[in-house]
Order: C-alpha cells, then structure tokens, then sequence
C-alpha cells in the first residue's frame, strides 16, 4: 500500500482536474492488467472508468467547460489506471460532467461509472456496424423521422440520434441482422439495446457460466433471457460450450440454434466481437460469408449488372489476444492488414430470374483499447458527451433511455446475472477468485458440474480472471 499527498492547485496542470472518485466500474480487462503489469515501488492501483466530483480545475479550464463541485464520468489510460483511490488526477481530455446521479431523472451512481468503460466501446463499435454494412435494402439511420430540436448526434458522424425519436421498423425482412456476442452485460449490452434503437435485428450470443448450479440454470436463463429480450433483442442463444469449448467452437455450433428460431435462418450483416480471440475472427467470417437469396445488394456496373456486393461488417474490441489488452505496434499493423484487405466470398441466387452471383466482403474493424481518438478525430471525452446524450435521450413515447447494466448485489454474492457491487474494502475480493473458488465448493457445485461438464473449462473459468468471465463486471463504490 502507499499514499501520496492530494496535489495542489499549483502543481495540479494547467489543462487536469483533480476528481474524488465515488465509483469504479471494473471488468475482465482490468484483471488482465493487473497480471500483466510488472510491481514497481509503489505497486499498481487498478481501475479505468469511475464516476466522481471535482475539486479543483487546472487554471487554464473554463468554467463553461468544468468546474468545482461538478459531477463528471472519465476513462483513465489503461496503461497507468489507478482508479481505485479516493482522488485521480487526469486530464479534460479524460472526462466529461453529467447531471446530478438521479434513478428516476437521468442514472444511478453505479450506471454512470459504467458509461466509460461500456459506452465508448460499444457507441464506437455501433458507428462501425452501421457504416461498414452495405444497407441499400435496409432503412439508413438517416432515414428515420428528425426531431424537431436539433441534436448533435444526428450529424453524418453520429447516426444514432434519429432513430431514439421514432419507432424501429416493424418489417423483418427489411431489418439488418447482428450477432452480439456477450450481449447480455456489459459494452454488448449497451449495444444491443443502441442497435434496436436503430432498427436493427439483433441476435444476442450468451455463454452459459460455468459456476452456475445445475439446479439454478433454469432461473438464471429465464432472467437473461427476459431481460434481454426487454431491451428489444429479436434472438437469444444460450450455449454451455460443450466438450473442447472455445469462443469459435461455441459460436459455429450456436449458429443453427438462430435458424430454428429467426426467419433469418444462419445469415448475419455484422458480428460484434466482445470476447476476443483469433478463433472468433475466423468462426465470424464463416457466418458473415453467408447470404440471403432475397436480399438486394449494390450492383457492380463493371461486371454488367450480374455480380452483386453485399459489404458486412465484423467489429472486435479485444483483437486477437485479450489476454494482453494493451495492443503492440504488431497487433496494430495486423489489423490494419485486415481492415485494409477485406475478406471476399461469392455465392449464385438461383432463385433470381437472371443468373447472378453475390461478392460478399467483410469488412475489419478492431476498437482498440488504447485508442484514445476515433476513426472521426474524437476524443475520449467527446465520445463520452455523445453517450451521455444517447443514454439520457427517452425513446418513442417516452420509454426509459439505453441503461447499462449493473447488476443488483449490493455483497459481491451476485455471480450469475454478469454484475456485481462491491464496497471499496472488499475491492480485492474481485481480484482473487479463491474467495469464490471456496464459496462456491461449499456449495456442493462442484459435484453438479463435475457430472455433466467434463471438459475442463471449470478449471479455466476458476483461473486468473476466471471471476470475470463470459464479459462479468462489477462496481466498486468507493463512496457511499
């Protein structure tokens, strides 16, 4: 443990805020981290995305802009963290003010401290979704009925806006189709419920967890199915890994769950990737390469009208390893290879009049971790301000707003619903998952799932960041 003085006014930085932080949002990523930073002299303090009040303003920000006393959201570098202390300093860059943490008005303390670390990927993931897929056959954003106020996101860099204004389309066929892996907490939660908004069709992907009693699996899919199928999701496939479980493995023998349930059958526009891994990039071309034989796609004049491109789009937040969160300069020239040389594939309509084959490509896009400015030029605390206003934009006929999930455990006991609250003193807790190794052997899982799940992925969700595994989170209240 160390301690460090409060900085002064003066040595604070013309252009930082000093913030007393009240909550701290934490997921896998965060775990990761931490086993990947070397100690040094005064140790590592976990921790990127937090809620807070501000104590003091460099003396070069405006008051407009932030001041004393305001409540405000921010994303620490993920390469220093630290935000499990009780004041951050860090720059305006860094955060954005919100209104006073209200349930009923605007969200909860626990809700904003997750904005930053859910809301910037998911909104930056959502803007490449819905450019990156060709939707000549499907309704634009754009195309959705404009308030009458004008607002910020509904300009060509922020297509989301319209569409929290007007009903999504009730036509099935005309609706594109995404596939949301661990879109049940999470940055995939915030964006299912973004891309219903926009009228999309959206099949959510949940792993079942590991250290869930047999005899309350039945509940808890019955909650995670409810619950996200409020937020408007049209599929959900629940999928226990079976034997050699992988995130590939577990998404191509889930794909024929979807065909029985969607008219939809195996065909998806747009995958968003929030596990991460080589394996889910390849499983994810093997469904995007798939097309439907009514589906109109824009026409490539140059082969005399007979060949038709679809473009879909796979969009990942944690790359290839997300074991190693901070990407290398070799994990960035990879990515750009992909983005830069799209996967091809072609298939014939046969039920078409004339002949014609459909080129698919599949568009790349990874939101990297320590990507602090957009594709659009857009900060950290830019993006932030737009997911504020997403968030506390009501829907058609005054419907609540996009919510992240939380979770409803106020002891760290909630393991099953993807959240969990914790006070600061057992904030450790969340690190070392003997604790819940313990806990959940002394009640008698381990001989339920030993008996039906020989496959070894017990041991491998009980590992490392085992206790976050399938895209958990958990919130830190460091106030209060």
């Amino acid at each position: 443990m160390s301690y460090r003085g409060v900085p002064s006014e003066g040595s604070l930085g013309s252009q930082n805020v000093l913030v007393e932080v009240w909550s701290v949002a934490l997921d896998q990523t965060d775990v990761h981290l931490v086993q990947n930073t070397k100690v040094g002299k005064v140790g590592f303090i976990p921790g990127r995305s937090f809620l807070g009040r501000i104590v003091e303003c460099g003396s070069e920000i405006e008051p407009d802009d932030l001041k004393k006393g305001e409540w405000v959201i921010g994303l620490l570098d993920p390469a220093k963290s630290g935000g499990l202390t009780q004041y951050v300093v860090l720059n305006r860059r860094r955060v954005c003010g919100v209104p006073h943490p209200n349930r009923s008005l605007s969200l909860t303390k626990d809700e904003y401290a997750f904005l930053p670390l859910c809301g910037i990927p998911a909104y930056r993931a959502v803007r490449a979704i819905v450019r990156g897929v060709s939707l000549s056959s499907h309704p634009s954003p754009s195309s959705f009925p404009l308030s009458s106020s004008p607002s910020p996101l509904s300009s060509p860099s922020h297509p989301f806006s319209p569409s929290f204004l007007s009903p999504p389309s009730s036509s099935s066929s005309s609706r594109p189709r995404v596939l949301v892996l661990c879109g049940h907490v999470g940055p995939g939660a915030l964006a299912v419920q973004m891309l219903v908004r926009l009228g999309w069709n959206v099949c959510v992907h949940v792993p079942l967890v590991p250290l869930v009693p047999e005899e309350r699996e039945e509940g808890y899919i019955a909650r995670l199915s409810s619950r996200i199928r409020a937020w408007g999701a049209d599929d959900v496939i629940f999928d226990d890994g079976g034997v050699g479980y992988s995130p590939s493995s577990s998404l191509s023998s889930s794909s024929s769950a979807s065909a029985s349930s969607s008219s939809y059958g195996d065909v998806f526009d747009a995958v968003l990737d929030t596990v991460g891994g080589k394996d889910v990039w390849e499983a994810s071309r093997g469904l995007l390469s798939q097309t439907r034989m009514d589906s109109t796609c824009t026409i490539d004049d140059a082969d005399d009208a007979q060949v038709q491109i679809h473009e879909k789009q796979f969009v990942t937040l944690l790359g290839d390893t997300p074991s190693n969160p901070l990407p290398s300069v070799r994990d960035h020239w990879k990515a750009g290879v992909r983005t830069k040389t799209p996967r091809s594939s072609s298939s014939s309509n046969p039920s078409s009049k004339i002949s014609k084959k459909t080129k698919i490509k599949i568009n790349y896009a990874w939101i990297s971790l320590g990507q602090d400015v957009d594709w659009e030029g857009e900060d950290v605390a830019g993006t932030l301000g737009e997911v504020v206003r997403v968030v506390l934009t009501r829907g058609h006929e005054g419907e609540r707003g996009i919510r992240p999930w939380v979770g409803d455990s106020l002891d760290g006991e909630d393991t099953e619903d993807g959240g969990r609250i914790v006070p600061f003193e057992r904030a450790p807790e969340l690190f070392n998952s003997q604790r819940y190794r313990d806990r959940d052997r002394d009640r008698g899982g381990d001989r339920d799932r030993d008996s039906r799940r020989k496959d070894g992925r017990i041991e491998e969700a009980r590992s490392g960041s085992g206790l976050f595994e399938n895209g958990e989170t958990a919130v830190v209240r460091v106030v209060g």
